[in-house]
């Protein structure tokens, strides 16, 4: 096996025939059951499994990818994930957030060390000092590319973390330790890009405008109520505040920090960047 770990080499098997992207499922149904279930495999991985052997990929007479693709974690049914999901429930900030945050990073910085291209940040509203929140440490880490990083997926699960593909056009998300009862969220997020920017930038408004962050406490208190089960209508439901935090801030960069440099009319991307801040 190779040292980049069954996804590595289940992902290598797939690009073998252009496949660019892993199989996803409905945003609804992301609730992961725990690593050690090796049993189910969906039907969406016997599907790509066919696909491979339709293009002419090599067969896998010894079951090295059956058994590759049994140990990712895998979705139960829609009907389960909806009973057991964590609620969405906003708390008031809680002053031990930074120290957690700072636990886990190290944590981190050891496990994901290969893969990581920059620095490794708190983000999310338990970032942001006295801003109620979901009690839960959103953690971004700086990757070099989603491609060159791949393997990283199996190091975070080594790590306590469920992999989802989340937004997988835009980074790896994680979940930890189980979607029923969440503490951290994982975000690799290719360095400078504009994700990790917008990211960085909406959180520090919210730090820099006392005001600002109370207008978004009151904007997810409100929509934790009327979406408490549902994460999806609750994130689209805050895209407009995000949208209009990101419109105003000029993103513009000098070349000396090596950051990528926008045109200050170029907001097409903050629409579906919004959609990424859950």
């Amino acid at each position: 096996m190779s040292a980049a770990g069954p996804i590595g080499t289940l992902w290598s098997r797939f690009r073998v025939c252009g496949i660019r992207q892993l199989p996803t499922r409905s945003r609804r149904s992301r609730h992961v059951v725990d690593q050690r279930d090796t049993t189910a495999v969906p039907s969406r991985w016997q599907e790509w499994r066919g696909g491979l052997a339709s293009c002419g990929a090599e067969p896998d007479p010894n079951g090295i990818i059956d058994r590759q693709i049994s140990r990712i974690p895998v979705l139960p049914s829609k009907q389960h994930s909806e009973e057991t999901s964590a609620p969405i429930v906003v708390a008031p900030y809680d002053p031990s957030w930074p120290a957690k945050f700072e636990s886990e990073k190290q944590l981190l910085a050891r496990a994901l060390a290969e893969w990581i291209a920059g620095p490794i940040e708190h983000v999310g509203s338990t970032s942001v000092p006295g801003l109620a929140a979901k009690p839960v440490i959103d953690i971004m880490v700086a990757v070099e590319s989603l491609d060159a990083s791949r393997p990283a997926i199996s190091a975070a699960a080594q790590a306590g973390y469920i992999y989802w593909p989340y937004k997988a056009d835009v980074m790896h998300w994680f979940c930890k330790p189980s979607d029923a009862h969440r503490t951290h969220h994982l975000h690799l997020v290719p360095y400078h890009s504009r994700l990790w920017q917008a990211r960085l930038q909406f959180r520090d408004a919210l730090r820099a405008d006392p005001k600002l962050a109370e207008e978004y406490a009151q904007l997810k208190f409100r929509l934790a109520e009327r979406h408490r089960h549902d994460r999806e209508a609750y994130t689209q439901s805050k895209s407009g505040f995000v949208q209009r935090v990101l419109s105003s801030i000029d993103f513009a960069q000098s070349e000396e920090t090596g950051k990528i440099i926008w045109r200050e009319d170029e907001t097409r991307w903050i629409a579906p960047i919004s959609l990424c801040f859950e």
